[in-house]
């Protein structure tokens, strides 16, 4: 019985140590510089913009130019944090759980305060999701043109079927600087986008990259609140 009793705890505890190998070897870990992960220069940066007088000029801000040193010396190695970052999606149990919560049958048999704490988790998923896709475009901004071995992979989220990877999608490429040729076909084919909110944060992209090109495009007739002399809109969040 004992010599069962320790196969049984040695059978355990290789099971743990499998588990912790698997999660180890299984878990990629962030580019580093200076000891700070890619995740927390990225955070300094958007905390540096937020802090500033200057915002829209970042590169005249100390700090924020710290920042993109550290991240372009990571390189094409943050690419594949910064493209999970972007694909992060809401998840999909806590909607269908707060739709039913305010349903009548759910709603009749469970407290107030359960249906709040619920539609607060949905909330606060919603807000993850977000942070994680802004920290994504701060981080392509980063990197700017360091981020163009990337732009395939963006130009393809821009042309998916899901809505919020065409806009993050398309949001991630104008973040890289791409060249005129690389843009414009990506911003001609969302301008005709089924989606409104896609089609004017195409539309004010363009118009704040390549105004003569937007007049071209038909922009202004689409959107005549965009034109140069009313508006220097770049991105619509959704």
């Amino acid at each position: 019985m004992r010599h069962l009793k320790l196969a049984g705890l040695a059978l355990a505890a290789l099971l743990a140590g499998c588990l912790m190998v698997y999660f180890y070897l299984g878990t990629a870990r962030e580019p580093q510089y200076q000891g700070r992960s890619l995740s927390d220069w990225i955070k300094q940066a958007e905390n540096s913009l937020t802090a500033s007088d200057d915002p829209e000029h970042p590169e005249r801000n100390p700090r924020w130019m710290e920042c993109r040193i550290a991240v372009q010396h990571m390189g094409t190695n943050a690419l594949p944090f910064l493209i999970d970052d972007l694909l992060v999606e809401k998840s999909k149990i806590k909607p269908w759980l707060s739709a039913r919560a305010r349903g009548p049958v759910f709603s009749s048999v469970t407290p107030k305060k359960w249906r709040n704490e619920l539609q607060q988790l949905v909330n606060a998923d919603q807000q993850r999701v977000l942070k994680q896709h802004l920290l994504a475009l701060n981080g392509f901004a980063l990197l700017a043109r360091d981020a163009r071995p990337v732009e395939p992979v963006l130009i393809k989220l821009a042309k998916d079927k899901n809505r919020e990877k065409r806009f993050w999608g398309f949001c991630a490429l104008t973040c890289t600087k791409p060249p005129k040729e690389v843009f414009m076909p990506a911003a001609a084919l969302l301008l005709k986008d089924s989606d409104e909110g896609i089609r004017e944060n195409a539309a004010a992209t363009l118009q704040s990259l390549y105004p003569d090109e937007a007049e071209k495009a038909g922009v202004y007739a689409m959107f005549p609140d965009l034109k140069p002399s009313q508006t220097n809109q770049v991105i619509q969040m959704p």
